[in-house]
Order: structure tokens, then sequence, then C-alpha cells
């Protein structure tokens, strides 16, 4: 009868055992599934930042390519530029030849006065507009 005292409640223990235990492995399924559920969505997010990531990656790559086509365009301007100071340069040293040409013989007038706007230090005084240069008669 002793056992029977000690087996009665020992195996209310043991029916009552599995019980518990299926209801931990339910509980820590519900637990994993919820924990999917918000793995499931962060991959989701990570596959829209992987795709923005892509678009990213071409974008950088036309960018790169407008890049070195600015970049050639920068080079032939620098290039562009040396040629127009050297035209700069000719064409300042064709402007003092002309002046030059003025002073000497000043009949000829063959350089703009109004764009001059310095004068040579030995160049001559230019006749007024009243006097005749060359000594003749207004009169005909």
């Amino acid at each position: 009868m002793r056992t029977l005292h000690i087996a009665g409640p020992l195996c209310a223990a043991l029916i009552t055992l599995p019980g518990c235990i299926v209801g931990e492995i339910r509980d820590n399924l519900v637990l994993a599934n919820e924990s999917l559920a918000r793995v499931e969505v962060q991959l989701q997010e990570v596959n829209e930042t992987n795709a923005h990531l892509v678009e990213l990656q071409v974008t950088l790559e036309k960018l790169a390519t407008i890049d070195t086509s600015l970049t050639n365009v920068d080079n032939e301007l620098d290039g562009i530029a040396e040629s127009l100071k050297r035209l700069d340069d000719h064409m300042v040293s064709l402007r003092r030849t002309l002046q030059s040409i003025d002073s000497t013989i000043p009949f000829l007038q063959i350089a703009d006065d109004e764009e001059i706007t310095e004068r040579p230090p030995d160049a001559a005084d230019e006749p007024t507009p009243g006097s005749d240069p060359g000594g003749g008669n207004d009169d005909g």
C-alpha cells in the first residue's frame, strides 16, 4: 500500500509532465515563428536596400563616365585657352606694328584711333581736323 501511495502521485506527475513539455514546445515554436517573421521583414528590407545599392552603382558608373568626358573637355579647353593667349599676344604685337606705321606715316591712318588706348612714346602729333597735312588747299 505504501507503494501505492507513492506510485499514485508519481503517476499523476508523469501524466501532467508531458503536457508541460508539449506546452513549452508550443510556446517556443510560437516565439520562433515570431522571430522568423521579424527576420523575414528585415530580409525584405535588406533586399530593397540591395536593389537601391545596385541602382546607385549604375548611377555612379554613369557619373564616372560623365566625369571622364568633362575632364577630357576641360583638358581640351586648356589647350584652347593657350591658343587664345598666343593669339592675343599676336594681336597685341600686330596692334603695336600698326600704331608704329601710323606714327611713322600719319596720313595712312591704318589703326583705328578710337581703339588705341595707349600711344607709343615716339608717335608724332596727329593733324588737327581743320589742317591739311599735305599742304594742299581744301577748296578744290
